[in-house]
């Protein structure tokens, strides 16, 4: 057996020469999946962590780098979604978000998010705040959902001749 089967077996993230119609290319990655115990590819794994940064450094200067307070009202709130989504589209637009189908928790429905992710939360969670969440400055806990775009690694092909 080969020395590439046995990286395989391993999933053990190397680089080959390959040859396809003709055309060599010198550097081809192969088994590019993460060491995480749940085989996930490692462009998922690097996606994922900037996304989460992003939304993490665009949510803080939505509400630190600002002129004055933003209140803890569904207007305010409204506008830490609205900088969550703005952020998500971003990802979408760059191909790391896709287009995908999910099934709503609410209504066991299945549904698209034609930009890659929904966000579950809304501006009027702000209301239902206790008075100790309220003294402590703190928005409700925002909830979405991604769906990452991927990459196609496979395409099988069936050709039916006559």
């Amino acid at each position: 057996m080969s020395l590439d089967y046995y990286l395989k077996a391993k999933n053990a993230v190397f680089f080959t020469k390959i040859e396809l119609a003709g055309q060599i290319d010198n550097s081809r990655v192969i088994n590019s999946k993460s060491m995480s115990s749940y085989g996930e590819f490692i462009d998922d794994v690097v996606n994922l962590d900037v996304l989460k940064n992003h939304i993490q450094v665009d949510g803080y200067n939505y509400i630190a780098n600002v002129g004055t307070k933003r209140a803890l009202t569904p207007r305010d709130y409204d506008g830490l979604l609205s900088t969550i989504a703005a952020t998500c589209k971003r990802f979408f637009n760059n191909g790391v978000l896709g287009t995908g189908s999910y099934v709503d928790p609410d209504d066991g429905v299945t549904k698209v998010a034609d930009f890659g992710f929904v966000i579950r939360s809304r501006p009027e969670d702000v209301l239902a705040l206790t008075s100790d969440q309220r003294k402590k400055r703190v928005y409700p806990l925002t909830t979405l959902l991604v769906i990452l775009g991927r990459a196609g690694h496979i395409a099988e092909i069936n050709a039916t001749v006559e």
